[in-house]
């Protein structure tokens, strides 16, 4: 059982991202659903506050 959660810590963070990514992707298709244009918008600044967090982490 400890095994098992060495390897859901070590996990942890990689899944966060995951699934900040995969939210930014249902943000972003919804929002090309209503206008298309600001679906890049969207993208671009998800991708900007992802690289701020990342950026945050490592320091």
């Amino acid at each position: 059982m400890s095994h098992i959660k060495k390897i859901l810590t070590r996990m942890l963070p990689i899944i966060e991202d995951l699934l900040l990514l995969i939210g930014l992707s249902f943000i972003s298709g919804g929002v090309f659903l209503i206008y298309y244009p600001a679906g890049y918008i969207v993208i671009g600044l998800g991708l900007i506050s992802f690289a701020v967090l990342l950026a945050r982490r490592n320091t």
